[in-house]
């Protein structure tokens, strides 16, 4: 079961793939989630400070996430909540920016 603490990189993972968004190159967070295996990393910048990567090849992996989610109380509104914190932030995007 997911942890009651949801960072903002975990809900990324879960339902950025599903609702259309990108984290940009330049953030940690994007580092974070290639770490994780929840996003593919393609390129890394010459001067290693960018990381541009893509959703992950494997889209079951957030249906899984999801279902695992819809089983677990409250559990949706927390992921949602951290999902919005996410969005406010500089690192998040809708697909189709640029960087």
């Amino acid at each position: 079961m997911l942890d009651k603490s949801l960072s903002e990189d975990m809900a990324m993972g879960i339902l950025g793939t599903s609702i259309g968004l990108e984290v940009v190159a330049f953030s940690n967070v994007a580092q974070t989630l290639v770490a994780s295996h929840m996003r593919m990393g393609v390129v890394v910048s010459e001067e290693r400070d960018r990381l541009f990567n893509i959703d992950t090849v494997e889209p079951i992996l957030g249906e899984a996430a999801a279902g695992k989610i819809l089983q677990s109380n409250g559990m949706l509104l927390k992921v949602l909540y951290a999902l919005e914190n996410a969005c406010k932030k500089p690192y998040v995007r809708p697909q189709g920016g640029t960087d």
